[in-house]
C-alpha cells in the first residue's frame, strides 16, 4: 500500500506527515490493517501512529534504545523514526550518555506539513 495522504483524520497543526503503513500487528487494535505515521515537533518531540479518526485512536512516544531491541522490530513508531531519520527531518547522534539531537525542517503543503 502506497498512500502518499493521510487516511485517517489528524488535527494537530504541528504534525509532520511520514506517509501511512499497511501493519495489523500486535500493537493496534484488532481489525486495523494501516497506521498513519507523523512526526510532531511541537514542545515536545514525538512520533505517532495514528489508526482511526477519533482523537484518542493513535499511540506516540518515542526512546532511542527502541531502535537495539528485537521485541520492537515491528513497532509502528520505529518506522516513523526510521523515514523522518531518512528525510532528515530529524537527525540524532550518541555520545556521553546517549544525548541525541533534533534537528527539525518541513515545509506546508495543503494543510498537512509533509516530509518530502
Amino acid at each position: 500500500m502506497n498512500i502518499t495522504k493521510p487516511v485517517y483524520k489528524h488535527d494537530c497543526e504541528e504534525c509532520i506527515f511520514l506517509g501511512n503503513l499497511s501493519y495489523s500487528g500486535r500493537w493496534v487494535p484488532q481489525g486495523v490493517i494501516s497506521v498513519d505515521l507523523y512526526y510532531h515537533h511541537g514542545t515536545i518531540p514525538t512520533f505517532i501512529a495514528r489508526y482511526g479518526d477519533d482523537g484518542p485512536e493513535y499511540f506516540s512516544g518515542f526512546q532511542i534504545d527502541w531502535v537495539l531491541r528485537d521485541d520492537m522490530r515491528d513497532y509502528p513508531l520505529l518506522e516513523a523514526f526510521k523515514r523522518a531519520v531518512k528525510k532528515e527531518i530529524v537527525t540524532f547522534r550518541l555520545d556521553k550518555g546517549y544525548e541525541y539531537n533534533w534537528i527539525v525542517q518541513f515545509q506546508k503543503e495543503d494543510g498537512y506539513l509533509w516530509a518530502d
